[in-house]
């Protein structure tokens, strides 16, 4: 019984963002994201593992902000694969870069 609310929740929640303009979708998962880097169970896990893999290199406030934009990324990479349904050529055009695109015509 969870599973299947899970499932539908995941659909209109995808459809909700579909609709929703790519700039406004993001911003919700910024906002969803710096929410979850302060209340999500793992971010003191984040924080020490930060403090532990580089010291004295980022001062407390630096870890805090490094840990809020990881949040933040997760959560914007999963609105943007709520959105993939959307996706066609003319949106990877307008909004994806590629960068040494020769490296990848060549193979």
């Amino acid at each position: 019984m969870f599973d299947w609310f899970g499932v539908w929740f995941v659909r209109g929640l995808s459809r909700v963002l579909r609709a929703a303009p790519l700039g406004a979708a993001l911003f919700l998962g910024r906002v969803v994201g710096a929410f979850l880097a302060v209340t999500h169970p793992r971010h003191p896990l984040a924080y020490a593992n930060l403090k532990a893999a580089f010291g004295s290199r980022y001062g407390a406030k630096e870890r805090r902000e490094i840990v809020r934009k990881v949040f933040q990324n997760l959560a914007q990479n999963a609105v943007e694969m709520l959105r993939f349904p959307k996706m066609n050529k003319q949106y990877f055009e307008h909004y994806v870069e590629v960068e040494h695109r020769e490296r990848y015509e060549d193979i």
